[in-house]
Formats: C-alpha cells, structure tokens, sequence
C-alpha cells in the first residue's frame, strides 16, 4: 500500500455527496491521513476526523486490510472506551472513515506534557477504563496488535481513554502475522527481528510467516502492562522482548531490574514481574491486572526509597514537565514516518528519563500580583513552541465529543493559587494545574 506521503492533501474538497468538507491535516500515519471534517448537514455534530486511505484494487491483500478494520472496528465502536467509527465512503481513488473527533489529542502527548507524574488516582482511573475497551474487544473476538500510547485518545486532562487505530486488529484466536505492530509492545515470539527504522514496505510484506504462532488476546494483555509503565515513568523497559535486546535479558536475568532503571514501587515492580512471565499461562488476566492496580496504594517510588536509588531513576522520578523545544509544532516528519513502522516514539526514551525541567522553555510562572491570592498568565504573555503534537505519532483515527469550545489565550486565563514554598503539595498541585493549561494550548493551536 502507498504510504501517507503519497496521497495529496485534499484540504477544502467537498466529499460524502455534499456532507462533509475536508479541513487541514491533523495527522499523518504510514497508510494514510487524518483530516479535521466540517459537518456540512446540520446536527448535533459540527466537526468530524476522517481518516484518509488510498483505495486499493479489488480482491487485493490491502483491500482485505482495509474490509478487516471496517469491520471489526464497526463490531465494538459503541463502547464508551472505544472510538466511534460512523461510516466509511469511497471515490474513484480514495476510501474515507468518519469517526467522532478527539480534540484532547492521544495519550503520549499527554505523557510528554507531565499529565500523569506522580498521579496515581489518575492513572488508576486511566488505565482501569482502558482495560474495560480491551475487554470488551476481546469480548466481543476482536484483538487489536497495536495498543501503545500514540493510539489511545484522551482529554485534555489525560482521562477517558479511548481505543484508536484498528488497523492491524484480527479476530483469528492464534496468529502467525510476526512483527505485527510496535517492538517494544510486542510480546516474546511476535517478533523474528524488529527493525525500529523501516517504514518502507506494505502491511503484508511486515507480516513475514513463520513457523511459530501466538496468542492475540496475551499480546494485547502484554502490550498493556507496557502501557502502564509508560504512564508512571514516561519510559519503555526495552526495545523489544526478545533474546538479542540487552535490557530484556537483564531482566530476565534479575526480576527486581526494572527497579534499577524505572522509579516504581515494590508492590507495581512484582506486578510487572509476573505480567512479563514468558509463559502466558502465568501472567495475571485482564480482569486481575485491573483489580490489583486498582488496588495499591501507590504506583510511583517513595521518597525514602528514592534517596537509595540510582541517580538515573532519581532523575526520571523528580521531573514535571518535558522542554517543549525538543518538539516543535510543526516538526512532525519523523514522528509521522515511524507511525505503523513497529517503532514507538517513547522508544528513544529507553533506559533514561525524558529530559523534564520545572516550567516550559519561554514561560515562566509569573510572579504573585500583590492585590490577590491567584496568579494569572496574561493574555500578552509569549507562549512556547509546543510539545510534540497529539495525532502526530500515530493518529489514524481519533474520537470524543466536541468540547465546548476551542481555548485561546486571550479568552482564557488560568487561575493558578498562590501556595507558600513551605507546602509541597500545593506547590504540586500548582504546577499540575499550569501543566495543564499548557496542555490545552498545545492542543488547541494543533487542532484549531
């Protein structure tokens, strides 16, 4: 199949008989583009996200693909976890997805802009509804193959996850597709060799027979528990779980590894431990990793274990919000050409800490007025170049409601309460609050 690059940018063309105007680019994957729509019909819905593919020939490998994620996407689309997928239309040269558009942007961005540091109720809560859309998938025999991050829609607060990208789902009970989906959510046997770089060939060219077969439904299970990690620690365990990457057979070799290079507690590292047992029979259910995780009391290492660990762990524990330097609005290329090629984009974040610093580069947290207990950002204050952009990672399809309206500077202050230096929980609050003020920015500027 054609990559994304390929296809022209169909801003402004009118598709669907009339009902829907294409607008700008809001992502770019390896098999095609996703288009912010203006609903051209009045209804309750003003704004759509249509995914863009180029239309293969009939009775193709590709054309079967595309059958595939139609269908199974369609079969657990109502599920409140899940993206809405409402119809798909074609024309001579293109094959259109309507689904609801998320203007939250997807989970790894809302890593990379601090959402879940030292949150613990948000995560559990985060991760407990993205175990329920994975449940109800398998429930209902559909198995995804790609969860990460770039493919799992949030709001602009990193709650009410929602399931994204069909694309390489199947409903087969056991599966010999081998390198099918990203190298570090891959479970052991999915892979022959990963090559993270590559994203030069078709869907049915990266799925290179083999001899060995694995489960769908335990890879799935696996790649959330990598899922996991990412929200507490912004970081990927290894590259991919098998016997040539060094930091897998560390970890085989020592079950409290992943203490020596991620900052969680003992009671989420043996968790962990048994999630990645190598034989699937082993490992915790679905139902089971949502119970437990639900149940600790915490997910991020404690202070007085912090003190005795290693100075990279203490870095990657003690930061709140990335440098949004290193991801400028419009440099997206890389992100986009990786998407679907088995790469992950925390995957350069392997073994070391995303490099976080106290406040955005550019915008300092102002100064408290004299006349009140609140501190405000000034519409006329500079604001950064914003982090790597929600959809541009992995943004093949994306849903939610519409919000209220889009949040612009001018019209939105954020209220930001004064706190003393004698009280660190309120100096964490404060700075969650101006993370995600930033946040909404960010999005906004992307999507608007």
């Amino acid at each position: 199949m054609p990559q994304s690059g390929t296809l022209p940018n169909l801003t402004g063309h009118i598709v669907d008989d009339g009902r829907l105007e294409l607008g700008k680019i809001i992502g770019a994957g390896a098999y095609g583009q996703l288009y912010k729509a203006r609903n051209l019909i009045p209804t309750s819905t003003s704004f759509y996200a249509v995914k863009c593919l180029r239309r293969p020939a009939l009775a193709s490998a590709d054309a079967k693909f595309q059958d595939r994620e139609r269908a199974l996407h369609r079969r657990v689309s109502r599920h409140p976890n899940i993206v809405t997928f409402h119809r798909h239309f074609v024309d001579p040269e293109h094959v259109f997805l309507v689904m609801d558009l998320c203007v939250g942007g997807d989970m790894y961005g809302a890593i990379l802009d601090g959402v879940y540091h030292r949150q613990t109720a948000l995560i559990k809560r985060t991760f407990a509804d993205l175990v329920d859309g994975v449940r109800f998938c398998h429930s209902h025999n559909v198995y995804h193959r790609d969860l990460k991050p770039e493919n799992i829609l949030v709001d602009y607060d990193g709650r009410t996850p929602l399931i994204a990208d069909f694309g390489l789902c199947t409903e087969a009970k056991t599966s010999r597709d081998m390198d099918c989906g990203s190298g570090s959510y891959m479970c052991p046997g999915m892979s022959h060799f990963v090559n993270l770089l590559a994203a030069t060939h078709s869907r049915e060219e990266s799925f290179s027979s083999a001899s060995s077969s694995y489960d769908p439904q335990h890879s799935d299970t696996w790649a959330v528990c990598i899922v996991l990690i990412n929200m507490v620690t912004a970081m990927n365990p290894w590259r991919t779980a098998e016997a040539g990457d060094m930091r897998w057979n560390s970890f085989m070799a020592d079950p409290d590894y992943l203490r020596e290079i991620l900052p969680i507690p003992h009671s989420l590292n043996e968790l962990l431990t048994r999630c990645f047992r190598i034989d699937p029979a082993r490992r915790p259910t679905l139902t089971q990793l949502r119970h437990e995780v639900l149940n600790m009391r915490e997910l991020f290492m404690s202070e007085s274990d912090l003190k005795k660990a290693s100075p990279g762990v203490r870095r990657a524990a003690g930061r709140a919000v990335p440098e949004p330097a290193a991801y400028e609005l419009d440099d997206c290329s890389e992100a986009a050409s990786n998407s679907g090629s088995g790469y992950s984009s925390l995957d350069a974040n392997i073994g070391r800490p995303i490099n976080f610093s106290a406040a955005p580069a550019g915008l300092v947290p102002p100064e408290p007025v004299a006349s009140g207990s609140h501190l405000t950002v000034p519409a006329s204050q500079t604001v950064p170049s914003a982090s790597k952009v929600p959809f541009a990672s992995h943004p093949d399809s994306s849903s939610e409601p519409e919000s209220e309206g889009p949040l612009t500077p001018q019209d939105h202050l954020v209220q930001l309460p004064f706190v003393s230096d004698q009280d660190p929980n309120a100096v964490k609050a404060t700075q969650g609050k101006f993370r995600r003020f930033m946040r909404r920015l960010r999005v906004w500027r992307r999507i608007w």
